[in-house]
């Protein structure tokens, strides 16, 4: 060995290596009590002692594959593990790197309608659509009694896009006002409670969603924010045990297709 040069494993190049070890670690940790003060689990006092049996090997494999040397510090890792996004999680469910080929719409016969349907669902996740239809008049008359005897529910996301709409209307037109009143009785009559504002998982799913239905079916840079609206929706009725209640046929088929476990009930429109 040259003078001057070294080893990596002498003592001093060891202590610098651990140093710099608890540096990381103590970063992760404070990473882990912001996330957790942020989201209020640092009230109250700290009378949970957390303790328990595991096989010598298993707890050694464990540390050594993460780089850490005391039980507290595994803890402190598997807690911010708990905390963050489970992005790699979320990839493995979707398997966006295996939707390759364009998407083919189904046939009406292979999707579930009103009317034709034998499903009786519990929940509702109404699409922007069902409530411009009912405005209209243009709701089906056989789809009004399952309404009534399903439990209905709305999102922020149908919200923006009907809020959008009354910004598009045009001010000197002798309607705009009109519209806008109904459009804005609507949106008060939802309650809160019914309400779902779409998690940062479902942000994940729906991104991921879009961005495959614009790559293989081609969509614009339009097409795309329609879709990852309609991706919360879907992803927002999966998870919390709705169906979604819409006449958009092509974009929920499509979802459908990469993302099985969720349930879409469509209608057509009354030619007025």
């Amino acid at each position: 060995m040259k003078r001057g040069v070294q080893s990596s494993s002498s003592p001093k190049n060891r202590r610098a290596i651990t140093g710099k070890a608890r540096l990381v670690r103590s970063s992760k940790l404070r990473d882990v009590m912001v996330i957790a003060e942020k989201e209020g689990l640092l009230q109250g006092e700290r009378t949970q002692v957390v303790r328990g049996r595991m096989p010598e090997a298993l707890v050694a494999r464990a540390k050594k594959r993460t780089g850490i040397d005391s039980d507290t510090d595994l803890i402190e890792v598997i807690a911010r593990q708990s905390l963050s996004s489970d992005f790699q999680g979320t990839l493995r469910r979707l398997k966006p790197e295996k939707r390759r080929a364009q998407l083919k719409p189904r046939a009406a016969s292979e999707l579930e309608f009103i009317g034709t349907t034998t499903r009786q669902p519990a929940k509702l996740l109404y699409d922007t659509t069902v409530y411009i239809d009912i405005l209209q008049g243009r709701f089906p008359q056989q789809g009004e009694a399952m309404l009534r005897a399903t439990e209905a529910w709305h999102s922020p996301v149908t919200e923006a896009e009907l809020a959008a709409g009354c910004g598009l209307l045009d001010p000197v037109h002798p309607r705009t006002r009109e519209i806008v009143e109904q459009v804005a009785a609507v949106i008060d009559r939802r309650p809160v409670y019914r309400t779902i504002t779409p998690d940062p998982e479902i942000w994940r799913e729906a991104g991921i969603l879009s961005g495959v239905l614009a790559r293989t079916q081609g969509y614009g840079r339009e097409q795309r924010r329609r879709v990852l609206n309609d991706a919360l929706l879907f992803e927002t009725a999966r998870k919390h045990g709705c169906v979604v209640l819409t006449r958009n046929v092509t974009d929920f088929d499509f979802l459908q297709q990469l993302d099985p476990s969720g349930y879409v009930l469509f209608y057509g429109i009354v030619a007025p």
